[in-house]
């Protein structure tokens, strides 16, 4: 029988989804019903920070990356010129968003976290909307019920 609760969200990773996972691990398994931090279907760049910003934003916000597991489902490029050119575009804009980052919070002690967290989340999305306009992708605004998306997969 397939679980339809959608894990929850913890920093690093765990060996079964009752304990809760890391975004990786969940992509995984709504897609293969699996459970490893590294998902074929995801691109390795938007899987690399998809994790470091699972690891980094606090607790509380950490479940809002859940919305974001529709959008890296079925982000492999097979071919690798192709992958290779959406990479580098992820990789520039990814550093050119931290550079600006490290500037609007100088202080890497014990500022204000969940802004900087907010901060960090909508700078993944920026990574995930480009990755969108460079796959020509359609830019999604529905909100996706995982436990719907989990029974589709299965089905």
């Amino acid at each position: 029988m397939f679980n339809l609760n959608v894990p929850y969200l913890i920093r690093g990773k765990s060996q079964k989804p009752a304990d809760g996972g890391c975004i990786m691990q969940v992509v995984d398994w709504v897609s293969t019903n699996g459970w490893t931090d590294q998902p074929l279907c995801v691109d390795a760049t938007l899987r690399d920070h998809a994790i470091a910003v699972n690891d980094f934003v606090v607790d509380e916000q950490r479940q809002r990356l859940l919305d974001f597991v529709p959008r890296l489902l079925n982000t492999w490029i097979d071919d690798p010129r192709e992958r290779d050119r959406v990479q580098q575009a992820l990789a520039q804009r990814w550093n050119a968003e931290m550079m600006q980052f490290n500037s609007d919070f100088p202080d890497q002690g014990f500022g204000n976290w969940s802004e900087r967290s907010e901060r960090i989340i909508l700078v993944f999305e920026a990574l995930l909307d480009l990755y969108d306009e460079l796959m020509g992708r359609p830019k999604s605004t529905e909100q996706v019920d995982l436990s719907a998306l989990c029974a589709l997969q299965t089905a």
